[in-house]
C-alpha cells in the first residue's frame, strides 16, 4: 500500500487525479493519507498559509481556461455592484466572500475565475489572498491539495469546463461581449460613458491575455483542485496532518502496528 500510495505522487498531474479518483475512497489508503504526523515525521510535511493582499496583475494563472461567463460577466453585469464600488474606493476585495488561494505570491492555484473578474475591473485591483508557502511547484501544491481533499472526502470533485475561454477570444469578440453584458449600473459607478467604460474593460482583459497567460505546465480546469468542497483542507495541511511524501509508514513498525494502519 505504501508502494501504491508513492507511485501515485510521482505520476504526471493528469494521470495522478485519474487514479486518485479510484483510490480516494479505499479506506487504507485514506488511512494512510491521514498518518502525516505518525509517519515517523511528525512536522515534515505541514505546510503554512498566510491571509494577505496582492495586485492582481502580479498573479500567474495555473488554469488553462478562464471561462467568461464564469468571471467577467459577474464584473459587468451589475450583479457584484457592492464589490465594484469597494474596489474603486481604494479597498482590496474579497469576490463570494472567499479569498484566492496562491502560491508563494504568484501562482493562483484556486480563485482563477474571481481573479480574472478583478482584473476586468482593473488589473491594478488588491486582492485578498491566502497565501500558500512551501517550495514547491504549482503541480506540487495541486498534488498535495488534492490529496488533502481525498483525505478529507473520500473523493475528488471535478468542476466541469463548458464555456468560452477568454484566452481564445479577439478584441473584437471581448468587445461584443463586453457591450451585450454590462449594466448601466456599472458603467454609473465608472462614471463614464458606456464606449469608454466597454473600451476600458476590453483593454484590461486584452492586457491580461498578454501579459498573464496561463503557466505552461498549467492543467485543464476539469483537473483543478476544489478546496472550497472541503472544509479544513489547510488546517489539516498546516498541521502536517496529510501525509504526501515519504515515508508514509513509520520505519520499523510491527506487525500489529501495520494492521492497526491498514485494517
Amino acid at each position: 500500500m505504501e508502494a501504491k500510495l508513492k507511485n501515485l505522487v510521482e505520476l504526471p498531474y493528469e494521470k495522478f487525479i485519474e487514479k486518485l479518483k479510484d483510490l480516494a475512497d479505499d479506506p487504507k489508503i485514506n488511512a494512510i493519507l491521514n498518518s502525516g504526523r505518525d509517519d515517523g515525521y511528525p512536522d515534515d510535511e505541514k505546510i503554512k498559509f498566510r491571509e494577505g493582499v496582492i495586485n492582481a496583475r502580479k498573479l500567474i494563472p495555473m488554469q488553462k481556461e478562464l471561462l467568461i461567463d464564469k468571471s467577467v460577466k459577474w464584473g459587468i453585469n451589475g450583479k457584484n455592484i457592492k464589490i465594484l464600488k469597494e474596489k474603486l474606493k481604494g479597498r482590496p476585495i474579497q469576490i463570494e466572500g472567499r479569498p484566492i488561494v496562491i502560491l508563494n505570491e504568484k501562482y493562483i492555484i484556486d480563485g482563477h475565475h474571481r481573479w480574472a473578474e478583478a482584473y476586468a475591473i482593473d488589473p491594478n485591483t488588491r486582492i485578498i489572498i491566502y497565501d500558500m508557502k512551501k517550495n514547491i511547484t504549482p503541480i506540487d501544491a495541486f498534488k498535495i491539495i488534492q490529496l488533502s481533499i481525498a483525505a478529507i472526502k473520500k473523493k475528488i470533485p471535478f468542476s466541469k469546463s463548458e464555456g468560452i475561454n477568454l484566452y481564445d477570444m479577439s478584441e473584437k469578440e471581448i468587445k461584443e461581449y463586453i457591450s451585450k453584458y454590462l449594466d448601466e449600473s456599472v458603467v454609473n459607478v465608472f462614471d463614464k460613458s458606456f464606449d469608454d467604460v466597454v473600451n476600458y474593460i476590453t483593454s484590461n482583459l486584452l492586457e491580461l491575455i498578454k501579459k498573464n497567460p496561463p503557466e505552461p505546465s498549467a492543467p485543464e480546469r476539469l483537473y483543478m483542485p476544489q478546496p472550497g468542497k472541503a472544509e479544513d483542507f489547510d488546517k489539516k495541511l498546516q498541521k502536517g496532518e496529510i501525509n504526501y511524501k515519504e515515508p508514509f509508514v513509520k520505519e520499523n513498525l510491527n506487525k500489529f502496528d501495520v494492521f492497526l494502519i491498514y485494517k
